[in-house]
């Protein structure tokens, strides 16, 4: 479903997403993701939800954030990031792909203006880990 996702990207659509107030747009492009694959709008944060805390909040109160101790990620997961010393989520990519102590994740607006994937270590507050976002959602996603 995740591949599914990163090919749905249309340049021009994606240009359209719209920057918080406070400059991030972290969370919108993983919404835009989710959204471009045709995933049921209430199954994730709103659009206009451009604080990672916010997309926390929706997880929590739906029973679907994790620690970093209590889940063990797979593709689809929301990763949220705190900053060292932070006690607050700052950042937030989707899981793409798993494997044991690293996960690839797809991320936009890191180092301010970038679309990327990368691999990171999330076991042991590594990564800057703050926790997962848990999507419901079946296999059934539209146009497949």
């Amino acid at each position: 479903e995740v591949q599914h996702m990163v090919e749905q990207i249309n340049t021009e659509d994606f240009l359209e997403i719209p920057v918080g107030e406070d400059g991030g747009w972290c969370q919108r492009f993983i919404c835009f993701l989710c959204k471009a694959a045709g995933i049921d709008s209430s199954l994730y944060p709103d659009f206009s939800q451009s604080y990672c805390s916010q997309g926390v909040s929706f997880f929590t109160g739906r029973g679907l954030f994790r620690l970093p101790g209590e889940y063990e990620p797979s593709a689809g997961a929301w990763v949220y990031f705190k900053r060292k010393g932070a006690g607050f989520p700052h950042h937030v990519a989707l899981t793409v792909e798993a494997n044991g102590a690293f996960i690839t994740i797809i991320e936009g607006n890191n180092s301010q203006s970038t679309v990327g994937t990368r691999m990171i270590p999330w076991q042991n507050g590594q990564g800057h880990v703050y926790g997962f976002g848990l999507l419901t959602y079946k296999t059934e996603i539209h146009g497949r």
